[in-house]
């Protein structure tokens, strides 16, 4: 009797112990119904996603209520680097013609298995209207460590994807803002950090990677590249030294000056991002300029333009007499010194003037960028004013070499290579560079 009663109680203080559980749990799972609710409303009341795209920064910022301002006052910490004014901006070849004869490809986009665990917090747009570039500023870390840095420590800042010279992970979903560019650009932008790099290929392959995953996210909300750094921050592609220039709500300078470490800038940045949407659109042309002057249309830069026509920077400046990068759409820009009759290179040999680049001389005088380097023994894409180029076939003298021995190599004559440069004797020297025509 004793253990039938003993054998009672135990079975109702279990079934009370499983109906509190339950109960509990199903709390548990309110709670967190009501908190995954709650940080999805938390953003008051979308503008209309066309009408915002339409917006000046200030009209957007002034859309924002003060509960968005408070909730989405978070910005990714930098180190000190960020600041740092990188000693010697030493010349590297053009980062853009580099990536392109390298045939370098982007890497496969990969999502964070952990990419749901984040806060999610509608846009104030209802989508993003554009994409902010970071860059890690911190030389000594890898993608990894700054994407779990990142998790562990999302409540203070977090982005959607980081980019590497190898990789490409999407971190956030791009259907809910992130906290990385302040309270003002946050509700409205995509956001993508750089890591950093330590060799010139390095950082080609992590920029491309960038750049790809910029135009890609362009292209699923169905906006169109412009460079909201020319555009006193309207635009859709915008560095987050330009929002705390335009947006404010922060006051970082990246990518600008990790940019200008290799050489390479927001217009370039921009431009290979057109490359890759154009692509992502099955347009794989570039667009070439010919012609003394060019209409001047929506989305043009003076260094894409520079790049197609083959005239450099400097001069269409000078030429056009412009203070500034700044352009108008339907602006007739001048791409041929007026001063001078033709601007195409004839003769055997050019010498560097100002302003000068492989590619505008290569343009110039229907010699391959390519041939150029091999015929000068160049390097690099590097060039010095005053320096003279070989624009036809050469041979560099070698020890042991002959004018007879060359001229057999090469396929004409001891007479030919001697009358081509002159030569009154058939002595050569080590290091004497030959034309070969």
């Amino acid at each position: 009797m004793k253990f039938r009663f003993g054998v009672s109680l135990l079975l109702v203080s279990s079934l009370l112990l499983s109906q509190t559980a339950m109960a509990a749990q199903d709390n548990n799972e309110q709670n967190t119904d009501k908190s995954n609710k709650q940080n999805r409303e938390d953003t008051s009341k979308a503008i209309d996603y066309e009408e915002a795209q339409k917006m000046s920064p200030q009209q957007l910022k002034n859309a924002l209520t003060p509960e968005d301002l408070k909730l989405h006052n978070k910005v990714a910490e930098h180190n000190s680097t960020e600041m740092r004014s990188f000693a010697a901006n030493r010349a590297y070849q053009d980062m853009n013609t580099y990536i392109a004869n390298n045939n370098i490809k982007p890497a496969k986009i990969v999502q964070d298995t952990r990419i749901n665990n984040l806060p999610q917090y509608s846009y104030k747009s209802g989508k993003y209207i554009g994409v902010v570039i970071h860059e890690t500023a911190n030389p000594n870390s890898t993608i990894d460590g700054e994407v779990n840095y990142m998790y562990n420590n999302y409540n203070s800042a977090f982005v959607h994807a980081y980019a590497s010279s190898d990789k490409i992970i999407q971190t956030a979903p791009s259907q809910y803002l992130a906290w990385g560019a302040g309270a003002n650009a946050n509700p409205y932008f995509y956001q993508i950090e750089l890591t950093r790099s330590n060799t010139f290929d390095e950082f080609a392959k992590s920029v491309n990677n960038q750049a790809y995953l910029t135009a890609k996210m362009l292209k699923a909300n169905g906006l169109q590249p412009s460079l909201a750094d020319n555009n006193q921050g309207t635009g859709t592609i915008i560095s987050h030294n330009a929002v705390s220039q335009y947006w404010g709500g922060t006051n970082h300078t990246d990518p600008i000056g990790y940019f200008s470490q290799w050489g390479y800038d927001m217009n370039q940045f921009y431009s290979l991002v057109q490359k890759h949407y154009k692509s992502l659109s099955g347009d794989d042309s570039d667009d070439a300029i010919t012609g003394s002057t060019y209409k001047v249309t929506k989305g043009d830069t003076l260094y894409s333009i520079s790049r197609r026509s083959g005239v450099s920077i400097d001069n269409i400046k000078k030429w056009n007499n412009l203070s500034s990068n700044n352009l108008t759409v339907g602006q007739v820009l001048k791409l041929k010194n007026p001063e001078t009759p033709s601007d195409s290179i004839t003769g055997d040999t050019h010498k560097v003037v100002e302003g000068d680049t492989l590619y505008n001389i290569s343009k110039r005088s229907k010699v391959s960028v390519d041939n150029i380097k091999k015929w000068n023994n160049l390097k690099s894409d590097h060039i010095s004013k005053g320096q003279t180029l070989y624009l036809v076939k050469t041979h560099t003298v070698k020890k042991g070499d002959t004018l007879y021995s060359i001229a057999k190599k090469q396929g004409t004559s001891v007479e030919k290579i001697k009358k081509d440069n002159k030569l009154t004797s058939n002595s050569l020297k080590i290091g004497q560079i030959l034309k070969i025509k």
